[in-house]
């Protein structure tokens, strides 16, 4: 979305996309495979004006039987290696695959490498009685009901970092993470919601062909709207 497309290269300097996609009534989709480089886009000579050309790659112009997309990121640029299991649970946080038809692997390519994964959900531990399923309390607005899935509930301690609050997903994506849905300082209940509230909330009409409540910068929903009022 926007210059999405290009955000990887904040942390790599090779983006490979392989996607077969066209009529999904169709017997076959067309691939189109190409590699987007960082250097080569950054160092390219001639007119400014000039398009880049990523370069096609050997599956580009084929068939596939079925429609799908394949992203791959290579020659990272970090300076820091994070652990394992903290690298497996900040980035778990950034998509609801369990909730999506879309999975991401991860794999080590070090000489002695640990065991590739796939990302999955994360629920940390919750105050007994807390919980609440929020699958059948749909957002009622200007007489349409639009559905949500997923949980609520009081965590048994306090999270500074990106456990806290609650986590909105839209098609399988992070959209937000809030403690306070937008509400103004000074509501009861303000401090456990701020301190304790957790929750992972998924609802597709948030960012579809109709609508967009995302705000721009991709990480709160703009909850000033009528519909964002209501959710």
């Amino acid at each position: 979305k926007g210059i999405g497309k290009l955000a990887p290269f904040g942390i790599c300097n090779q983006i490979e996309i392989r996607s077969a996609g066209g009529d999904p009534d169709a017997d076959k989709y067309e691939v189109s495979h190409f590699r987007m480089d960082y250097q080569e886009i950054t160092e390219r000579t001639g007119d400014e004006t000039d398009d880049y050309r990523p370069e096609p790659l050997e599956d580009d112009g084929t068939y596939d039987s079925t429609r799908g997309t394949k992203i791959r990121l290579s020659n990272f640029n970090v300076k820091k290696v994070p652990t394992k299991e903290n690298f497996k649970r900040d980035l778990g946080l950034r998509f609801a695959t369990g909730a999506s038809d879309f999975e991401v692997a991860v794999k080590d390519n070090k000489e002695d490498p640990e065991s590739s994964f796939f990302l999955s959900n994360i629920k940390p531990p919750l105050q007994d009685g807390t919980e609440i399923d929020l699958d059948d309390q749909p957002v009622v607005h200007d007489g349409e009901e639009y559905p949500v899935t997923g949980w609520m509930g009081l965590a048994k301690r306090s999270y500074e970092d990106e456990l806290g609050g609650v986590r909105i997903y839209t098609r399988g994506k992070l959209a937000a993470i809030t403690r306070d849905f937008g509400q103004p300082a000074g509501f009861t209940g303000e401090f456990a919601a701020r301190s304790y509230l957790i929750g992972e909330i998924h609802a597709k009409w948030i960012d579809n062909d109709e609508r967009d409540l995302v705000q721009t910068h991709r990480q709160d929903i703009i909850w000033s709207s009528e519909l964002g009022s209501a959710f």
